[in-house]
């Protein structure tokens, strides 16, 4: 009897290792899958923004493609982040473009004049500071003296009242009744109610589509720029002043994405001039800029 219990133990005992022998060889096999998921899924925990790759047309027998965030980024309620990098063909950064958006059912949008903070030209970092405003960027061309060369009314108040002509200043961007606008310089009336003007430009797309007729599509320089989506949401954007600039024709590119949205965009001063500058609870951001400027578009958030 007992020659007969140790034969059936030893017999459950065989049939228990061969059990767990299969076990242990199907997680060697699953092991691969395991490390993949294992890689995968603090990314996709944490909540953080993933970069996406997208290829651009090929400009002047050139390669270019772009990294960006795959969704805006959330500064604060009303206000997100896009940062893009361009890389050539050698997959080398030529430069980067920040990009702020905003609701402007949630802040005040206003055309600041240097002036009334002591000085015909300003940093926008110091009227900034002076202002109080969330984020702020350069607006106006201007003339050694510091004079704006085309129509400018700061928080109401007329600083320059000629509507000027040239084609490079084809491009409005004005507040009227909290409701932001960009509109072609032929279409704006000066005797309007708005509150906050500045005549910039070129325009470079309108309604969705490039604005035609633009020259010197493909000189690179630093940029800044205002936009506004189809939703309303006002954009700003400016090239990071530590690496180079960027074309017009590029630029373009980039800003139909349809993860951007740049449904009317207005071209501001650029080269030296490009400059914003960020300042939230938890957020800091600084285009630093070569020239002081004599007016900037600035954010309030709203009590």
């Amino acid at each position: 009897m007992k020659v007969l219990q140790k034969k059936l133990h030893l017999k459950s005992l065989l049939s228990y290792f061969k059990k767990k022998n299969k076990i242990f060889s199907v997680l060697l096999l699953l092991l691969p899958l395991f490390i993949v998921l294992l890689h995968k899924t603090p990314a996709q925990s944490s909540g953080k923004n993933q970069n996406e790759k997208i290829f651009l047309p090929i400009v002047k027998g050139r390669k270019y493609s772009i990294e960006l965030l795959s969704q805006w980024k959330s500064i604060e309620q009303g206000m997100g982040l896009q940062k893009i990098n361009l890389l050539n063909q050698t997959e080398e950064i030529e430069t980067q473009l920040k990009l702020y958006k905003f609701d402007p059912a949630l802040f005040d949008i206003r055309v600041l004049c240097s002036k009334n903070y002591g000085k015909k030209r300003i940093d926008v970092k110091t009227i900034a500071k002076l202002s109080g405003t969330v984020a702020i960027i350069n607006s106006s061309y201007f003339d050694a003296q510091g004079s704006p060369l085309a129509y400018l009314r700061c928080n109401g108040k007329i600083v320059n009242s000629k509507v000027a002509s040239h084609s490079l200043y084809s491009g409005v961007f004005f507040m009227r009744h909290g409701r932001p606008y960009i509109v072609h310089a032929r279409r704006f009336d000066p005797k309007m109610d708005a509150s906050d003007v500045a005549q910039v430009g070129p325009r470079l797309i309108s309604k969705g589509k490039n604005t035609i007729g633009l020259k010197n599509i493909n000189a690179v320089h630093h940029r800044s720029g205002i936009a506004l989506d189809k939703k309303g949401n006002v954009i700003i954007y400016a090239t990071n002043s530590q690496f180079g600039g960027i074309s017009w024709n590029i630029l373009r590119h980039i800003l139909k994405l349809k993860k951007i949205g740049g449904h009317e965009v207005l071209n501001l001063d650029g080269g030296g001039s490009t400059q914003m500058y960020i300042s939230t609870k938890n957020h800091v951001d600084y285009v630093r800029g070569l020239s002081p400027v004599p007016s900037a578009i600035a954010f309030f958030r709203k009590e």
